[in-house]
């Protein structure tokens, strides 16, 4: 945005409305250009990136009976972890061993008729489209607790093509902070497990920073780890297919 002082126009001594030089326009121009270079240049200075681009469980694990026993066996691992430190933490993600919603759709469609009525429920018809659109879900994640990731999982499951996770090693302020999230973990493996659905990939990539602790007053960056973060979820979900 620019402030009033960058108007086209600005008033003379007396009131009258004049026309700024051409040469001063440039030259603010010209300001404005190296402003914006020399904030690129310490991004790239102060943030580095590292992806664990292939931190992800074959969704092919083999038959029903075999990922449900994966499933179960990484669920009970987590139920003895002090990730599952209450009652109620325990309670949750205990059903997501058996939990299945009801109505759950694969990407074929094959029932035409239910489709037809369930279009004309929303005041749509039905265009006899046979396989359902993709629907890729992405988020960063930090110290979230198994409760929202549980309830999450539960309430769409079946839904979601690809589930793009993305943890930092420091905080909005760049103060350090441990990985919850590492390749081969326990958390990543109950993620993988299946909670999302069994036929749904879920990636948990790593944005790490390597730039200096923000001080008191703060610095111009504002939440651009953040959006450097969420890059990171558009990249993996065009690896895994998303199209415009």
């Amino acid at each position: 945005r620019y402030s009033a002082d960058n108007s086209l126009c600005a008033m003379s001594e007396n009131g009258a409305s004049q026309r700024r030089p051409q040469s001063s326009r440039k030259g603010r121009l010209l300001c404005v250009f190296i402003s914006l270079a020399f904030i690129a240049i310490q991004l790239v200075l102060n943030h580095v990136v590292s992806k664990e681009s292939d931190q992800h469980l074959d969704k092919d694990l083999g038959p029903p009976e075999i990922k449900a026993s994966y499933l179960t066996s990484t669920i009970d691992e987590l139920l003895q972890h002090s990730e599952a430190s209450s009652a109620s933490l325990r309670t949750i993600i205990n059903s997501l061993k058996t939990h299945k919603p009801p109505g759950l759709h694969g990407e074929e469609i094959t029932d035409i008729e239910g489709e037809t009525k369930r279009c004309e429920s929303y005041g749509f018809k039905y265009a006899g489209r046979r396989t359902r659109r993709r629907v890729f879900y992405g988020s960063n994640i930090a110290d979230d607790s198994w409760h929202t990731i549980a309830a999450h999982a539960m309430e769409s499951f079946g839904l979601y093509h690809t589930v793009a996770l993305v943890e930092s090693n420091v905080t909005h302020m760049r103060t350090p902070r441990n990985l919850r999230f590492k390749a081969d973990s326990l958390n990543v493996r109950a993620m993988q497990s299946g909670i999302f659905g069994p036929t749904t990939d879920v990636f948990v990539d790593q944005y790490i920073d390597t730039g200096k602790p923000i001080n008191a007053t703060g610095d111009s960056y504002g939440l651009i780890n953040e959006d450097l973060q969420r890059e990171l979820v558009l990249e993996r979900w065009i690896k895994q297919g998303m199209t415009t």
